[in-house]
């Protein structure tokens, strides 16, 4: 990462806070971590490419084939070429998630929403603990009370 005496050459404690020591700061850092086919980044993005190869099949097979004196000449009908592993596997977990029946659960966090939940729970509470004196009510008016449809709609 970053050299141990990078910071004692800036000279930390004296110029923290002027844009010259975060332009010196950032300097050191690009050299130290970026240095061209050797740095860091270019190190690190190589070897992705390398397993992202490899996973996809395209790997050269050749270090393997010169382990067994395999010089190109197969004189057996002989797959030689790597396996793809990844797309085949991404395959399969793209046929489960589609075969996943979805259902969509949504819930509101939003203050006016809050509040109409609740007024709607404590109508329900309301309903269930005075059934008996609804429907008594309903009977001597002959009229419904409530309106049903409406309700079981929610």
């Amino acid at each position: 990462m970053i050299d141990t005496g990078l910071l004692s050459s800036i000279k930390v404690q004296q110029g923290q806070g002027r844009p010259r020591f975060g332009i010196k700061l950032a300097q050191a850092i690009s050299s130290t971590v970026d240095r061209g086919y050797n740095g860091y980044y270019t190190r690190r993005n190589g070897k992705i490419k390398i397993s992202r190869d490899i996973a996809a099949g395209h790997q050269s097979m050749t270090q393997f084939l010169d382990l067994m004196n395999i010089d190109g000449k197969s004189f057996v009908n002989l797959d030689l070429s790597p396996p793809c592993i990844a797309p085949k596997f991404m395959d399969i977990m793209t046929q489960r998630f589609m075969e996943r029946s979805e259902e969509v659960k949504v819930s509101a966090i939003d203050p006016l929403s809050m509040r109409k939940q609740a007024r709607e729970k404590e109508e329900a509470e309301f309903r269930m603990g005075n059934k008996d004196l609804i429907n008594a009510i309903q009977q001597e008016a002959g009229v419904p009370v409530e309106d049903l449809p409406r309700i079981l709609q929610r």
